[in-house]
């Protein structure tokens, strides 16, 4: 939401939600919809898929490594996230540690 002079600021809240989890994916390894954040296919190897609560939040344990994180639209995935190689929504899992993740869910969003 914009900032209104005179109104509280109203903090983002979590959706309920899958959450599919993917080998590292680079955008050359998506079929993308336009520019957009949209894939309507995914051509790395499916590792598993999690739901978040009604506050957002999910756990999932996995194997050293790194990850690609995707939601769904409808019918198609959905990541907002790339980094300077174009990896989509990179996740490292590091042996011993809790990785955390935010995961922006902005589709449709205008700003």
């Amino acid at each position: 939401m914009m900032p209104m002079p005179g109104a509280n600021p109203v903090k983002p809240g979590g959706i309920i939600t899958t959450v599919f989890i993917y080998e590292l994916t680079n955008i050359k390894d998506v079929l993308r919809i336009g520019t957009s954040a949209t894939y309507s296919s995914i051509n790395k190897k499916f590792i598993t898929s999690v739901q978040s609560d009604s506050t957002g939040h999910f756990t999932v344990q996995l194997p050293v490594g790194s990850y690609s994180l995707f939601t769904k639209i409808g019918n198609l995935f959905y990541a907002n996230l790339f980094d300077a190689e174009n990896n989509i929504a990179p996740v490292k899992v590091i042996e011993g540690k809790v990785t955390e993740v935010v995961i922006k869910f902005d589709a449709g969003a205008t700003y």
